[in-house]
């Protein structure tokens, strides 16, 4: 597994394609996608950073986090094949270097459960 960090205007076609089919093929909806979507466009990435979780070639996770105000957002999506493995967590351990102050966006049983543990193991909004 190897994860790469990137700004959002970064990302390559390819991979915007690629995170934007996940997201949506994964159930998350539009909510992550429009976020990554609207900072490529606007070329506003300053505050803003993809982090993508690769297994080979394939990418099985990623997320983006950017701040807001004095918060940084933290969005996350796994591959319903790679859940329960570890990946959201040591994507979002690497997350946690930008700030401890961070708002996680559940938006589903499984992302809740999830952003639950994570907030027992860390110190998390």
């Amino acid at each position: 597994m190897r994860f790469l960090e990137k700004k959002p205007t970064k990302i390559s076609v390819k991979e915007a394609r690629i995170l934007s089919m996940l997201t949506i093929r994964e159930g998350i909806g539009s909510y992550l996608k429009e976020s990554f979507l609207e900072i490529r466009r606007t070329k506003k990435d300053t505050n803003s950073h993809v982090i993508i979780a690769y297994e080979g070639k394939l990418i099985v996770g990623w997320a983006l986090i950017q701040k807001e105000g004095r918060r940084w957002e933290f969005q996350v999506n796994v591959r319903k094949a790679y859940r329960r493995k570890g990946i959201g967590t040591k994507i979002f351990n690497k997350a946690i270097k930008y700030s401890k102050n961070i708002k996680t966006y559940p938006h589903d049983e499984v992302s809740t459960k999830f952003f639950n543990k994570i907030r027992k193991e860390k110190i998390i909004i």
